[in-house]
């Protein structure tokens, strides 16, 4: 089964932390088409890297090379609690909540689309809203398709409703830790201390439109602090993604 590497070429990510609204800018100019078909061209991405683990592939039949059913860009936090705020305490997973945009056009230009989570992790949140409400406003055209949230602490769901979809409620099945190649700052200095591990989730209940799985990949962001050491009880931390589904 064909997969494309996620390996991205260093050229481009100098490009991309040098310029993240131009690369930003690019992508926002393809969000003016949304909802394009999906064929067995647009390929999940795989770390390939040495030493590092790989999800397993998503089911193949009757394609040899799996469709997608979505892909979409998502941008939000990862969530933590602390019992207490001192250095003996660890952060505690407690979900996560997010915006989901429309990639599908996207998933023809990979290289851009692969950049596109560590470039909106270049921007701080304040900046981010200015320049999407300056050069564009993605509510205009429904690019912005759904919501990501956690209904526990252990159980993800993605719900399309906003645009006339389904609500698709998993459970982690595998997760990765993400590559070395690129930080969730998009430099390639060999770290990625501040990215959230790849996942694959099984879609349990409430799928509607023939979901089986749900890939996290090209993660930026979203790792918790080390100890709860100077942290409020609720810990939320940025993080984008791009989100396969199949």
């Amino acid at each position: 089964m064909q997969l494309t590497n996620f390996l991205i070429p260093l050229a481009l990510a100098a490009t991309v932390s040098a310029a993240p609204v131009d690369c930003l800018g690019k992508a926002l100019n393809i969000f003016e088409d949304i909802n394009c078909p999906l064929t067995s061209t647009a390929i999940l991405p795989t770390i390939q890297q040495p030493n590092y683990a790989e999800l397993s592939a998503p089911a193949a039949s009757p394609s040899p090379i799996p469709t997608p059913l979505r892909v979409v860009l998502g941008h939000g936090t990862q969530n933590y609690t602390c019992s207490t705020n001192t250095a003996s305490s660890k952060p505690v997973a407690a979900g996560a909540k997010a915006q989901l945009i429309d990639a599908s056009c996207l998933a023809k230009y990979p290289d851009l689309l692969h950049s596109l989570p560590a470039t909106i992790m270049s921007f701080n949140p304040k900046q981010l809203s200015e320049f999407l409400a300056k050069k564009l406003n993605i509510y205009s055209f429904n690019a912005y398709i759904g919501d990501h949230f956690f209904s526990d602490a252990t159980t993800p769901v993605f719900s399309f409703t906003r645009s006339g979809g389904e609500t698709i409620v998993g459970k982690k099945s595998e997760n990765v830790a993400a590559p070395a190649t690129v930080n969730a700052k998009g430099m390639t200095d060999g770290m990625t201390t501040d990215a959230v591990d790849w996942l694959k989730i099984a879609a349990t209940e409430g799928t509607t439109n023939g979901c089986k799985s749900v890939y996290r990949v090209v993660t930026a962001g979203g790792k918790p602090p080390a100890t709860c050491e100077g942290q409020e009880s609720t810990v939320e931390v940025a993080y984008a993604t791009e989100y396969w589904f199949y």
